[in-house]
């Protein structure tokens, strides 16, 4: 299958058409979309287990870093991974080790009041007790907006 079919100067001058997308083949399943909104997007079209899959490449700007990218995505799919499946994977690793449980912001919230205003020592262990006997129940359940605290 050929490869390298577009130069960079191609890329940079698609234009998007008034009625329709289109995509602008690369070459080894790489390819150019533009949106008739204007937008530019790199997606790599492979198939895995006898169907078709399509994965946009994210936060990649120029030709040659997509080509990098789809070069490590055709690594994996020769081993038989599913880069769509990595990313999620990936994603949610990341969102779990950042998580903010109940435990972890009531912490937060007492220890920040007991400064703001200047609880007794006992108002302070109070609340924290509370805070450990509650906890084992919504110890993972997330806050659903950003804590004050």
């Amino acid at each position: 299958m050929a490869r390298n079919l577009l130069t960079d100067k191609e890329f940079r001058n698609a234009k998007p058409l008034p009625d329709k997308d289109y995509r602008m083949r690369d070459g080894d399943g790489l390819f150019v979309f533009v949106a008739k909104t204007g937008g530019k997007s790199f997606q790599y079209r492979y198939k895995l287990n006898g169907k078709g899959q399509t994965a946009t490449l994210k936060g990649v700007a120029t030709l040659a870093e997509a080509r990098d990218d789809a070069e490590r995505m055709r690594k994996m799919v020769a081993a038989g991974d599913h880069p769509k499946v990595i990313k999620q994977v990936a994603r949610a690793a990341k969102i779990a080790a950042n998580a903010q449980t109940f435990k972890v912001v009531a912490a937060a919230w007492v220890k920040s009041e007991a400064r703001r205003k200047r609880w007794w020592r006992t108002t302070s262990l109070r609340s924290s007790r509370a805070c450990a006997i509650i906890s084992p129940t919504w110890m993972h359940c997330r806050s659903r907006g950003s804590s004050r605290a």
